[in-house]
């Protein structure tokens, strides 16, 4: 039985390669790539190995969770769900503390332990200030969350006054796609993102 500790590094594998073993457990799995885990896996090559992962929820487009979650049944996986409220080292007061820290996407990820995009965390207005109402004028941006084995994911914005409205978005997960994009592909994605000419703001503040 072999435990492993948050391996972030795709070279990582290196430490377990050539081991044989009967079990092992990924701890935040999550945070580890998929490389890594995949060469462990391989490495539980006794009859009847088991593996056991845990981990907080990120992205319902994680590979844990595309590839495990999503096909627990086809896998024989038993999945638990557990909320903050099932950790008994927690008081009472510790856990009312955290509930009223974590908010949005966080929430509901470390509290309610779900599975969801952070879409409208990153770009949170609040409430009062978003709007369905497209304006006649506004100042034009895009922004941008840049990934290349991650997703890449941008949004044309129009800002008039205190509101904004997304007028549309980019999306592309390599991961899915099967092939990664280069950054002068990225470049010309945006460019073409910004067509018709929307007189994009440049602010590097």
């Amino acid at each position: 039985m072999l435990t492993v500790y948050q391996h972030e590094k795709q070279s990582s594998f290196a430490l377990i390669q050539g081991r044989t073993l009967a079990g092992i457990l990924l701890d935040e799995v999550v945070l580890m790539p998929e490389r890594f885990v995949n060469q462990a896996l391989a490495r539980c090559s006794v009859s009847g190995a088991k593996f056991w992962f845990n981990c907080n929820p990120d992205s319902p487009a994680h590979w844990f969770y595309t590839n495990w979650i999503e096909k627990r049944h086809k896998k024989n996986v038993l999945y638990l769900h557990f909320t903050m409220r099932n950790n008994p080292s927690l008081s009472e007061e510790t856990l009312k503390r955290y509930e009223t820290i974590y908010t949005g996407v966080f929430y509901q990820r470390y509290i309610q332990g779900l599975w969801v995009l952070a879409e409208g965390l990153v770009y949170d207005f609040g409430e009062d200030n978003i709007t369905d109402e497209m304006p006649k004028n506004g100042n034009y941006y895009i922004s941008v969350d840049y990934g290349t084995y991650n997703p890449f994911s941008a949004g044309l914005w129009c800002v008039f006054g205190k509101k904004a409205i997304r007028v549309k978005e980019y999306y592309f997960n390599s991961r899915k796609e099967g092939f990664q994009k280069t950054d002068e592909q990225y470049c010309d994605d945006m460019e073409e993102f910004a067509k018709p000419d929307y007189n994009v703001k440049m602010d590097m503040k």
